[in-house]
């Protein structure tokens, strides 16, 4: 019992060691991204300044004295950073209500979402802002295992290590070596002489795989 409990702690601590490393990879390519792109974002304070000539100033001028125009208000952000969103803005990324994303968040099911309310003075209510950077990265990291059940379906053996992994019909040869070399994973063969991989796997044994096990 002690070195099955054992086992299963660190095979979380490697998961979420994994996820680590994809949302550095994420917020690096995201560096790169900006770099490559002369960091065009202009925040708001920059997009008010006229850029035009003095002609088009005061022609804009004046249609604005004779009517009246709405002045577009710049969204409130804590601590002034631009990248932090609301919850509302976030579950419109997501695709979510704003109470659904604030239940996730008092459920503890948000990790993205976090209360700065600390580090503003006079603050005497939670203030829960979703950083950008996080919330992409979160993304990532809900995306990961959506995208390797395309490539492999998860099967079962009768014998330990009880979990495989078979290659989908149609999976690019790319695509299934990334994730042998991310799982570090071992090649194996079932007794039809059919492939598989997985962790603890024996080159000299075959298994006997069975169904494809279903996620929710």
């Amino acid at each position: 019992m002690r070195r099955q409990s054992a086992e299963l702690k660190d095979r979380r601590q490697r998961a979420l060691l994994d996820q680590a490393l994809d949302q550095i990879s994420l917020v690096c390519r995201q560096v790169r991204d900006r770099v490559l792109a002369a960091d065009e974002f202009i925040d708001a304070y920059t997009r008010g300044l006229p850029r035009g000539p003095s002609s088009d100033i005061e022609t804009s001028e004046t249609a604005s004295s004779e009517e009246p125009q709405e002045i577009a208000r710049t969204p409130y952000r804590p601590l002034g950073d631009p990248d932090n969103l609301s919850l509302k803005e976030a579950g419109e990324i997501l695709g979510k209500a704003r109470n659904t994303v604030y239940l996730w968040y008092r459920q503890g099911r948000f990790p993205p979402a976090v209360d700065v309310a600390p580090f503003i003075s006079g603050a005497n209510k939670p203030v829960v802002v979703v950083p950008r950077c996080r919330l992409e990265a979160w993304q990532a990291g809900e995306r990961m295992p959506r995208l390797l059940q395309e490539v492999f379906e998860r099967c079962g053996l009768h014998e330990h290590p009880w979990v495989c992994w078979t290659v989908r019909r149609g999976a690019s040869r790319k695509d299934v070596a990334f994730w042998i070399d991310r799982g570090d994973w071992k090649a194996g063969l079932s007794k039809d002489g059919k492939r598989i991989y997985g962790e603890g796997l024996e080159e000299d044994r075959a298994y006997v795989v069975r169904e494809p096990i279903l996620h929710r």
